[in-house]
């Protein structure tokens, strides 16, 4: 969809859990159970739409992998979670053991879920927000597929480092990866889900959360309290070109998104060959994204 095509209709968010919403199984990026920053921004942003003028409020529903168990102990602690990063309001669709055996198994137990809940509020439409980490992607081409004209947006959070050719190939067949949140606000943005406001909003919020998260772990940083301008200045991140603060290129290199947009090319290449020399490929990955990520 082109920027501008706002919908009428209200929307429903179906969020993952693990590695989407806290950092669980296979982000290294942040400690086990940290909920990431900017998440719940972008759902408060959603819920309010294009135009701050939302038709419902409250549209956030977790579709999760964890199954659900007769205590309800796990789902009383998800949502204790949550609760603790802002969340006091949402759904949960839970997985079942059986599912959790494969990641197609977990993808079809998401989608029979989603079948389920689309078909009590089929007026809603919908944007579905999952990670690389496990068979979320599988779900995006589905839903995509299966529930055509009523999916606004399929985002998925990068937390195995996809190849930037394989983003690129799935992002024309509308599935989007971002890094950060404030990548995902950007994407919704540009669809016309999210208004000026709430793109602000989420990018605020990431810094603010990126910060807590800084202190928590000892850094000074937080402890200057200076604008995230100042911080870029006293880390020489920046630097003056015709009157205006251009950020320099270890900047890019390793805060940006997408730093091969900027340095084409910009990517850990590793392959392995059979013994003898001249031997056939056996192995062969890229590592792309910010550097700090490439080399973890």
């Amino acid at each position: 969809y082109a920027k501008g095509d706002i919908f009428s209709a209200p929307i429903k968010v179906l969020s993952d859990i693990d590695d989407t919403t806290i950092c669980s199984l296979h982000d290294r990026r942040f400690p086990k159970g940290v909920v990431y920053p900017g998440v719940v921004a972008l759902w408060e942003a959603l819920d309010l739409g294009p135009d701050s003028k939302p038709r419902s409020l409250g549209d956030l529903t977790f579709i999760t992998a964890r199954p659900a168990d007769l205590l309800g102990w796990v789902e009383d602690q998800t949502r204790k979670k949550l609760r603790g990063a802002g969340v006091s309001v949402s759904s949960m669709l839970t997985g079942s053991m059986l599912h959790l055996l494969s990641h197609a198994g977990m993808a079809e137990k998401k989608i029979q879920n989603i079948t389920h809940y689309h078909a009590l509020f089929p007026e809603y439409r919908l944007v579905f927000i999952g990670d690389s980490g496990q068979g979320d992607v599988r779900v995006g081409e589905r839903l995509l597929t299966e529930f055509a004209g009523s999916v606004d947006a399929v985002l998925i959070h990068d937390v195995v480092g996809t190849d930037a050719a394989v983003r690129a190939q799935y992002a024309e067949r509308g599935i989007v990866f971002f890094d950060t949140y404030v990548g995902a606000a950007v994407a919704v943005h540009g669809l016309g889900l999210i208004s000026d406001a709430g793109l602000r909003a989420v990018a605020d919020a990431t810094v603010d959360g990126l910060k807590k998260f800084l202190k928590d772990i000892g850094s000074d940083i937080p402890r200057l309290d200076l604008p995230h301008e100042e911080i870029c200045d006293k880390m020489r991140l920046t630097l003056p070109v015709n009157g205006y603060k251009v950020p320099r290129n270890i900047a890019l290199m390793f805060f940006s998104e997408d730093p091969g947009q900027f340095f084409p090319g910009m990517s850990i290449e590793v392959v392995r060959f059979l013994d003898d020399a001249g031997g056939d490929l056996i192995d062969e990955r890229a590592f792309t994204g910010p550097v700090y990520q490439q080399v973890r």
